[in-house]
Protein backbone atom coordinates (compact mmCIF):
# COMPACT_ATOMS: atom_id res chain seq x y z
CA UNK A 1 0.00 0.00 0.00
CA UNK A 2 0.86 3.47 -0.80
CA UNK A 3 0.57 5.84 1.76
CA UNK A 4 -0.49 9.32 1.66
CA UNK A 5 1.65 10.51 4.79
CA UNK A 6 4.49 8.52 5.95
CA UNK A 7 5.78 9.49 9.68
CA UNK A 8 9.38 8.04 11.05
CA UNK A 9 9.01 8.97 14.78
CA UNK A 10 5.94 8.49 17.11
CA UNK A 11 7.15 11.23 20.23
CA UNK A 12 4.55 14.00 20.48
CA UNK A 13 5.79 15.75 17.27
CA UNK A 14 5.30 13.20 15.04
CA UNK A 15 2.29 12.15 16.73
CA UNK A 16 0.95 15.48 16.29
CA UNK A 17 1.65 16.03 12.82
CA UNK A 18 0.20 12.23 11.93
CA UNK A 19 -3.23 13.33 14.36
CA UNK A 20 -3.54 16.63 12.17
CA UNK A 21 -3.03 14.36 8.75
CA UNK A 22 -5.57 12.09 9.91
CA UNK A 23 -7.95 15.21 10.71
CA UNK A 24 -7.54 16.18 6.62
CA UNK A 25 -8.19 12.25 5.78
CA UNK A 26 -4.82 11.71 5.06
CA UNK A 27 -3.94 7.92 4.69
CA UNK A 28 -1.24 7.81 7.26
CA UNK A 29 1.57 5.46 8.67
CA UNK A 30 3.55 5.94 12.08
CA UNK A 31 6.85 4.08 12.45
CA UNK A 32 8.47 3.79 15.96
CA UNK A 33 12.02 2.19 16.53
CA UNK A 34 11.20 1.35 19.95
CA UNK A 35 8.38 -0.43 21.58
CA UNK A 36 6.60 2.49 23.34
CA UNK A 37 5.70 5.96 21.67
CA UNK A 38 5.12 9.51 23.47
CA UNK A 39 8.94 10.18 23.07
CA UNK A 40 10.03 12.56 25.96
CA UNK A 41 6.29 12.12 27.34
CA UNK A 42 6.84 9.48 29.28
CA UNK A 43 4.35 8.66 32.42
CA UNK A 44 5.62 5.58 34.07
CA UNK A 45 3.10 3.68 36.46
CA UNK A 46 4.87 2.17 39.43
CA UNK A 47 3.19 -1.63 40.16
CA UNK A 48 1.62 -2.09 43.57
CA UNK A 49 1.04 1.26 44.53
CA UNK A 50 -2.55 1.75 43.51
CA UNK A 51 -1.83 3.17 39.95
CA UNK A 52 0.35 5.76 41.63
CA UNK A 53 2.25 7.33 38.51
CA UNK A 54 5.31 9.99 37.99
CA UNK A 55 6.62 11.47 34.92
CA UNK A 56 10.07 10.13 33.86
CA UNK A 57 10.16 12.91 31.34
CA UNK A 58 8.19 16.31 29.77
CA UNK A 59 6.00 16.83 32.97
CA UNK A 60 4.69 20.79 32.07
CA UNK A 61 1.76 21.76 30.28
CA UNK A 62 0.33 25.57 30.12
CA UNK A 63 -3.19 26.98 29.25
CA UNK A 64 -0.84 28.38 26.22
CA UNK A 65 -0.15 25.15 24.35
CA UNK A 66 -2.78 26.33 21.79
CA UNK A 67 -1.93 23.41 19.52
CA UNK A 68 -1.40 21.12 22.42
CA UNK A 69 -5.57 21.66 23.82
CA UNK A 70 -6.54 21.68 20.19
CA UNK A 71 -5.10 17.95 19.72
CA UNK A 72 -6.53 17.16 23.53
CA UNK A 73 -9.74 18.72 22.36
CA UNK A 74 -10.06 16.63 19.62
CA UNK A 75 -9.58 13.40 21.53
CA UNK A 76 -12.46 14.31 23.62
CA UNK A 77 -9.90 14.86 26.52
CA UNK A 78 -10.55 18.85 27.71
CA UNK A 79 -13.10 16.97 30.26
CA UNK A 80 -9.65 15.32 32.07
CA UNK A 81 -7.45 18.33 32.47
CA UNK A 82 -6.50 18.38 36.04
CA UNK A 83 -4.98 21.75 37.19
CA UNK A 84 -1.47 21.11 39.28
CA UNK A 85 -1.84 21.96 42.97
CA UNK A 86 -0.08 25.14 43.17
CA UNK A 87 3.32 24.53 44.97
CA UNK A 88 6.86 26.12 45.36
CA UNK A 89 9.68 24.81 43.66
CA UNK A 90 13.18 24.30 46.65
CA UNK A 91 16.87 24.94 45.86
CA UNK A 92 19.20 22.34 47.07
CA UNK A 93 22.19 24.43 48.98
CA UNK A 94 24.56 23.40 50.98
CA UNK A 95 22.56 19.84 51.33
CA UNK A 96 19.27 21.48 52.47
CA UNK A 97 16.01 22.38 50.61
CA UNK A 98 16.09 26.08 50.87
CA UNK A 99 13.37 28.54 49.73
CA UNK A 100 14.49 29.74 45.80
CA UNK A 101 14.47 33.59 47.25
CA UNK A 102 17.38 32.61 49.74
CA UNK A 103 19.86 32.68 47.39
CA UNK A 104 18.51 36.04 44.81
CA UNK A 105 20.89 39.14 45.41
CA UNK A 106 17.84 41.80 45.34
CA UNK A 107 19.91 44.68 45.31
CA UNK A 108 21.55 43.35 41.90
CA UNK A 109 18.51 42.92 40.71
CA UNK A 110 16.98 46.05 40.94
CA UNK A 111 20.28 47.53 39.08
CA UNK A 112 19.98 45.04 36.45
CA UNK A 113 16.68 45.05 35.60
CA UNK A 114 16.72 47.97 33.30
CA UNK A 115 19.06 46.42 31.08
CA UNK A 116 15.78 44.76 29.72
CA UNK A 117 14.76 47.51 27.91
CA UNK A 118 17.66 47.73 25.71
CA UNK A 119 19.75 44.42 25.66
CA UNK A 120 18.79 42.53 22.61
CA UNK A 121 18.37 38.60 22.68
CA UNK A 122 18.34 37.46 19.32
CA UNK A 123 21.97 35.47 18.57
CA UNK A 124 23.13 35.60 22.43
CA UNK A 125 23.60 32.77 24.27
CA UNK A 126 21.88 32.33 27.94
CA UNK A 127 24.75 33.26 30.11
CA UNK A 128 25.54 36.04 28.07
CA UNK A 129 22.18 37.36 27.72
CA UNK A 130 20.69 36.48 31.26
CA UNK A 131 24.04 37.48 33.41
CA UNK A 132 23.34 40.86 32.64
CA UNK A 133 19.60 41.27 32.64
CA UNK A 134 19.38 39.80 35.95
CA UNK A 135 23.16 40.31 37.39
CA UNK A 136 26.21 37.88 37.67
CA UNK A 137 25.84 36.87 41.17
CA UNK A 138 22.03 36.38 40.39
CA UNK A 139 22.98 34.14 37.20
CA UNK A 140 25.49 31.69 39.13
CA UNK A 141 23.65 31.52 42.25
CA UNK A 142 20.14 30.80 40.97
CA UNK A 143 19.19 31.57 37.64
CA UNK A 144 21.40 29.82 36.17
CA UNK A 145 20.66 26.21 37.33
CA UNK A 146 17.25 27.35 37.63
CA UNK A 147 17.47 27.58 33.51
CA UNK A 148 19.92 24.28 33.88
CA UNK A 149 16.69 22.46 35.38
CA UNK A 150 14.45 23.67 32.85
CA UNK A 151 15.88 22.44 29.54
CA UNK A 152 17.90 19.45 32.14
CA UNK A 153 21.13 20.30 30.48
CA UNK A 154 23.56 22.63 30.69
CA UNK A 155 21.69 26.10 29.58
CA UNK A 156 25.02 28.42 29.27
CA UNK A 157 25.38 27.88 25.79
CA UNK A 158 21.52 28.05 24.82
CA UNK A 159 19.83 30.12 22.50
CA UNK A 160 18.04 33.31 24.87
CA UNK A 161 15.68 33.49 22.22
CA UNK A 162 14.94 30.23 21.88
CA UNK A 163 14.57 29.34 26.43
CA UNK A 164 11.03 31.35 26.80
CA UNK A 165 8.62 32.48 24.12
CA UNK A 166 5.53 33.75 24.78
CA UNK A 167 1.84 32.28 23.94
CA UNK A 168 -1.42 33.42 24.23
CA UNK A 169 -3.20 31.60 27.04
CA UNK A 170 -6.87 30.58 27.04
CA UNK A 171 -9.19 31.18 29.50
CA UNK A 172 -11.18 28.82 31.32
CA UNK A 173 -8.74 26.66 31.45
CA UNK A 174 -6.00 25.30 34.18
CA UNK A 175 -3.05 27.92 33.76
CA UNK A 176 -0.91 24.33 34.60
CA UNK A 177 -2.43 20.95 34.14
CA UNK A 178 -2.07 17.55 33.93
CA UNK A 179 -4.53 14.12 33.04
CA UNK A 180 -5.39 11.85 36.08
CA UNK A 181 -3.12 9.15 34.40
CA UNK A 182 -0.32 11.61 33.04
CA UNK A 183 0.90 13.03 29.83
CA UNK A 184 1.21 10.10 28.35
CA UNK A 185 -2.69 9.58 28.39
CA UNK A 186 -2.61 12.32 24.96
CA UNK A 187 0.13 10.18 22.81
CA UNK A 188 -1.53 6.72 23.38
CA UNK A 189 -5.37 8.57 22.37
CA UNK A 190 -3.52 9.28 19.28
CA UNK A 191 -2.42 6.27 18.71
CA UNK A 192 -5.43 4.84 19.35
CA UNK A 193 -7.93 6.64 16.86
CA UNK A 194 -8.93 4.00 13.77
CA UNK A 195 -7.65 6.67 11.27
CA UNK A 196 -4.12 6.13 12.27
CA UNK A 197 -1.71 3.11 11.76
CA UNK A 198 1.32 3.08 13.73
CA UNK A 199 3.47 0.27 13.63
CA UNK A 200 5.88 0.31 16.79
CA UNK A 201 9.54 -1.68 17.17
CA UNK A 202 10.23 -0.63 13.59
CA UNK A 203 12.87 0.67 12.91
CA UNK A 204 13.50 2.39 9.32
CA UNK A 205 16.85 2.62 8.12
CA UNK A 206 17.25 3.80 4.80
CA UNK A 207 14.89 6.08 3.05
CA UNK A 208 14.85 7.13 -1.03
CA UNK A 209 13.04 9.20 -3.41
CA UNK A 210 10.55 6.73 -6.01
CA UNK A 211 8.49 8.37 -8.51
CA UNK A 212 5.31 9.09 -7.06
CA UNK A 213 6.96 9.87 -3.64
CA UNK A 214 9.43 8.10 -1.04
CA UNK A 215 10.04 4.66 -0.10
CA UNK A 216 11.13 3.65 3.65
CA UNK A 217 12.99 0.53 4.72
CA UNK A 218 12.79 -1.17 7.98
CA UNK A 219 15.35 -2.82 10.55
CA UNK A 220 13.45 -6.34 9.38
CA UNK A 221 13.73 -5.29 5.63
CA UNK A 222 10.18 -4.15 4.85
CA UNK A 223 8.64 -1.78 2.92
CA UNK A 224 6.87 1.14 2.72
CA UNK A 225 5.70 3.92 0.13
CA UNK A 226 3.92 7.29 0.69
CA UNK A 227 3.18 10.13 -1.06
CA UNK A 228 4.96 12.16 1.68
CA UNK A 229 7.56 11.56 3.90
CA UNK A 230 7.81 13.20 7.56
CA UNK A 231 11.18 12.57 9.79
CA UNK A 232 10.22 13.23 13.56
CA UNK A 233 13.06 12.17 15.15
CA UNK A 234 16.42 13.29 16.87
CA UNK A 235 18.62 15.45 14.31
CA UNK A 236 21.18 13.21 14.77
CA UNK A 237 19.57 9.97 13.55
CA UNK A 238 17.83 12.48 10.57
CA UNK A 239 21.15 13.09 9.68
CA UNK A 240 22.02 9.36 9.18
CA UNK A 241 18.42 8.45 7.41
CA UNK A 242 19.50 11.64 4.93
CA UNK A 243 23.13 11.22 4.27
CA UNK A 244 22.60 9.26 1.22
CA UNK A 245 20.27 10.95 -0.47
CA UNK A 246 20.45 14.99 0.69
CA UNK A 247 23.98 15.18 2.12
CA UNK A 248 23.25 19.16 2.81
CA UNK A 249 20.57 18.54 4.74
CA UNK A 250 22.41 15.60 7.12
CA UNK A 251 25.26 17.96 7.20
CA UNK A 252 23.02 20.48 8.69
CA UNK A 253 21.31 18.39 10.92
CA UNK A 254 24.93 16.40 12.11
CA UNK A 255 25.67 20.14 13.27
CA UNK A 256 23.27 20.24 16.09
CA UNK A 257 24.28 18.37 19.40
CA UNK A 258 22.37 16.16 22.04
CA UNK A 259 22.06 15.80 25.61
CA UNK A 260 21.58 13.02 27.01
CA UNK A 261 20.05 12.52 30.68
CA UNK A 262 19.66 9.89 33.40
CA UNK A 263 16.36 10.28 34.71
CA UNK A 264 15.98 7.96 37.98
CA UNK A 265 11.88 8.33 39.43
CA UNK A 266 11.27 6.80 42.85
CA UNK A 267 8.27 6.40 44.56
CA UNK A 268 8.17 7.51 48.40
CA UNK A 269 5.73 6.78 51.49
CA UNK A 270 4.19 10.01 52.08
CA UNK A 271 4.73 9.12 55.98
CA UNK A 272 8.75 9.05 55.41
CA UNK A 273 8.87 12.68 54.38
CA UNK A 274 9.72 15.23 55.65
CA UNK A 275 9.42 18.01 54.15
CA UNK A 276 6.22 19.95 52.75
CA UNK A 277 4.51 19.27 49.04
CA UNK A 278 6.62 21.04 46.31
CA UNK A 279 7.04 21.14 42.74
CA UNK A 280 10.40 20.80 42.56
CA UNK A 281 14.34 20.73 43.61
CA UNK A 282 16.45 22.93 41.92
CA UNK A 283 20.02 21.89 42.31
CA UNK A 284 23.39 24.08 41.71
CA UNK A 285 24.74 20.44 41.51
CA UNK A 286 27.77 18.70 39.61
CA UNK A 287 25.97 15.20 39.00
CA UNK A 288 21.99 16.74 39.07
CA UNK A 289 20.18 19.09 37.37
CA UNK A 290 16.92 19.11 39.16
CA UNK A 291 14.23 16.83 40.64
CA UNK A 292 10.63 16.82 39.43
CA UNK A 293 7.81 16.11 42.05
CA UNK A 294 4.56 14.42 41.49
CA UNK A 295 3.20 16.87 44.60
CA UNK A 296 0.84 18.57 42.05
CA UNK A 297 -1.41 15.62 42.24
CA UNK A 298 -1.58 14.48 45.90
CA UNK A 299 -1.85 10.23 46.16
CA UNK A 300 -2.91 8.76 49.71
CA UNK A 301 0.32 7.18 49.89
CA UNK A 302 3.12 7.83 48.28
CA UNK A 303 4.94 11.02 46.88
CA UNK A 304 7.38 10.71 43.90
CA UNK A 305 10.36 12.52 42.68
CA UNK A 306 11.89 11.94 38.67
CA UNK A 307 15.28 13.28 39.34
CA UNK A 308 17.50 14.52 36.23
CA UNK A 309 21.03 13.40 36.49
CA UNK A 310 23.76 14.84 33.89
CA UNK A 311 25.01 11.24 31.95
CA UNK A 312 27.70 9.09 33.06
CA UNK A 313 28.32 11.11 36.59
CA UNK A 314 27.52 8.69 38.76
CA UNK A 315 26.87 4.76 38.20
CA UNK A 316 23.38 3.74 39.44
CA UNK A 317 24.61 2.75 42.95
CA UNK A 318 25.96 6.73 43.41
CA UNK A 319 22.44 7.80 41.68
CA UNK A 320 20.52 6.23 44.28
CA UNK A 321 22.30 7.13 47.30
CA UNK A 322 22.14 11.10 45.87
CA UNK A 323 18.17 10.92 45.81
CA UNK A 324 18.69 9.76 49.56
CA UNK A 325 21.11 12.47 50.48
CA UNK A 326 18.47 14.95 49.18
CA UNK A 327 15.24 13.52 50.17
CA UNK A 328 16.54 12.78 53.40
CA UNK A 329 15.76 9.25 53.59
CA UNK A 330 16.96 5.88 53.87
CA UNK A 331 17.53 3.32 50.38
CA UNK A 332 15.24 1.05 52.02
CA UNK A 333 12.75 3.84 52.36
CA UNK A 334 11.88 3.79 48.66
CA UNK A 335 8.95 1.89 47.18
CA UNK A 336 9.73 1.38 43.69
CA UNK A 337 12.56 2.82 41.14
CA UNK A 338 12.55 3.17 37.48
CA UNK A 339 15.64 4.16 35.10
CA UNK A 340 14.78 6.32 32.03
CA UNK A 341 17.13 7.40 29.29
CA UNK A 342 16.23 10.67 28.07
CA UNK A 343 18.03 12.88 24.51
CA UNK A 344 17.04 16.33 24.19
CA UNK A 345 18.84 19.00 21.51
CA UNK A 346 21.57 20.99 23.09
CA UNK A 347 20.77 24.06 20.49
CA UNK A 348 23.25 26.84 20.77
CA UNK A 349 23.64 30.23 19.99
CA UNK A 350 22.92 31.23 15.89
CA UNK A 351 20.58 28.53 15.75
CA UNK A 352 17.93 30.07 14.44
CA UNK A 353 20.22 30.85 10.76
CA UNK A 354 20.57 27.26 10.91
CA UNK A 355 16.81 26.13 10.71
CA UNK A 356 16.75 28.90 8.20
CA UNK A 357 18.91 27.04 6.05
CA UNK A 358 17.52 24.32 6.85
CA UNK A 359 14.33 25.12 5.58
CA UNK A 360 15.40 26.58 2.37
CA UNK A 361 16.67 22.95 1.97
CA UNK A 362 13.46 21.78 2.35
CA UNK A 363 11.62 23.81 0.59
CA UNK A 364 12.45 22.20 -2.81
CA UNK A 365 13.55 18.38 -1.00
CA UNK A 366 9.32 17.08 -1.06
CA UNK A 367 10.53 16.04 2.83
CA UNK A 368 9.29 17.51 6.08
CA UNK A 369 11.03 17.90 9.26
CA UNK A 370 9.67 18.24 12.71
CA UNK A 371 11.02 18.03 16.15
CA UNK A 372 12.01 19.51 19.24
CA UNK A 373 14.90 21.62 18.35
CA UNK A 374 13.15 23.64 15.70
CA UNK A 375 11.28 26.27 18.40
CA UNK A 376 12.79 24.40 21.83
CA UNK A 377 12.55 21.98 23.54
CA UNK A 378 8.46 22.26 25.09
CA UNK A 379 5.86 20.13 24.30
CA UNK A 380 3.75 23.04 22.37
CA UNK A 381 7.29 23.93 20.70
CA UNK A 382 7.61 20.28 18.86
CA UNK A 383 3.88 20.92 17.99
CA UNK A 384 4.02 24.15 16.38
CA UNK A 385 6.55 23.10 14.24
CA UNK A 386 4.23 20.30 13.09
CA UNK A 387 1.34 22.32 12.83
CA UNK A 388 3.70 24.77 9.92
CA UNK A 389 5.13 21.82 8.52
CA UNK A 390 1.44 19.99 7.78
CA UNK A 391 0.56 23.80 6.14
CA UNK A 392 3.84 23.00 3.93
CA UNK A 393 2.14 19.54 3.09
CA UNK A 394 -1.12 21.02 2.59
CA UNK A 395 -0.30 23.78 0.34
CA UNK A 396 1.37 21.38 -1.82
CA UNK A 397 -1.68 19.23 -2.48
CA UNK A 398 -3.33 22.04 -3.84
Amino acid sequence: MTYDSLIIGAGISGLGFAHLCSRRSLRTLVLEGTARVGGCIASHGFPGTNGFWVEAGAHTCYNSYGHLLDIVADLGLTPQLTAKAKVNFKLLYRGHLRSVLSRLHPLELVLSLPRLAWEPKAGRSVADYYSRVLGRDNYRDLFGPAFNAVVCQPADSFPADLLFRRKPRRKGLPRSFTLPQGLSTIPEAIVGQPSLEVLTGTAAVGIGRKADGFGVVTADGRRFAAQHLTLAVAPDQAAMLLAQGFPELAQLLGEIAMAEIDSVSVAVPRNTLRFPPLAGIIAPDPDCYAAVSRDYLEDPGQRGFTFHFRPDRLDQEGQLRRICQILGIAEGQITAITRHRNRLPALRAGHTERVAQIDRLLADSGLLLTGNYFLGVSIEDCLTRSATELQRLMEGLR
